[in-house]
C-alpha cells in the first residue's frame, strides 16, 4: 500500500537587495567566513555561496530581468488605490478604477487594494521594538518581562 507524503510548501523566496549581495561579496573578500555572514545577515548559508558563485560567473550584483510582463501600475497608483480602499468613507471599486489613469479594470483594483490592506495588517501587527538612551547615566535598564533578555553593559531600555 503506497503512502501519500505530504508535503510542507517551501517558504516564500525573497529576493536579495544589492546591499546585501554588496554586503556578502564585502564580508567574503574581508575574510569572514559564510556561516559568520549568514548569522550576522540572518539569512541561510547557501545564499551566501550562491551569492558569491553568481559574483564570480557575472561579476555583477543586479537582479537578472524576471520573465512574464511587467506591471503596468506603478508605485504611485498602487499607494493611491491603497489611500482610496482605506477611507472611512470608500468609493467604489468602479469610481477608484475610472480615477486612475492607465484604465484598470474594477478587479485589478480590488485585487491591489486587497495586497495592500494584507501588507498593512501585517506590518501593524509586528511592531519593531526600538532602543532609547535612558536620561540617567547611572539607573539601571529596564526590560519589558515578555521580552525575557537581559541588557548588560548599556544604559538602554526597549520602548515601543
Amino acid at each position: 500500500m503506497a503512502q501519500s507524503t505530504k508535503s510542507k510548501k517551501p517558504a516564500p523566496s525573497t529576493e536579495l537587495s544589492e546591499t546585501t549581495r554588496a554586503a556578502i561579496i564585502k564580508a567574503l573578500e574581508n575574510g569572514d567566513s559564510a556561516i559568520i555572514i549568514a548569522k550576522d545577515l540572518r539569512i541561510a548559508r547557501s545564499t551566501v555561496y550562491r551569492t558569491k558563485t553568481r559574483f564570480q560567473e557575472r561579476k555583477d550584483m543586479a537582479s537578472k530581468p524576471r520573465p512574464g510582463r511587467p506591471s503596468k501600475m506603478s508605485d504611485q497608483t498602487t499607494r493611491y488605490i491603497a489611500r482610496l480602499a482605506s477611507k472611512d468613507d470608500r468609493p467604489s471599486w468602479a469610481a477608484i478604477a475610472a480615477s486612475v489613469d492607465g484604465g484598470l479594470s474594477t478587479s485589478t483594483v480590488c485585487r491591489v487594494a486587497r495586497v495592500q490592506c494584507a501588507q498593512k495588517k501585517t506590518q501593524e501587527k509586528s511592531p519593531k521594538k526600538t532602543l532609547k538612551k535612558t536620561q540617567d547615566k547611572g539607573s539601571i535598564p529596564t526590560v519589558k518581562k515578555s521580552t525575557r533578555k537581559a541588557v548588560r553593559g548599556n544604559d538602554f531600555e526597549i520602548a515601543e
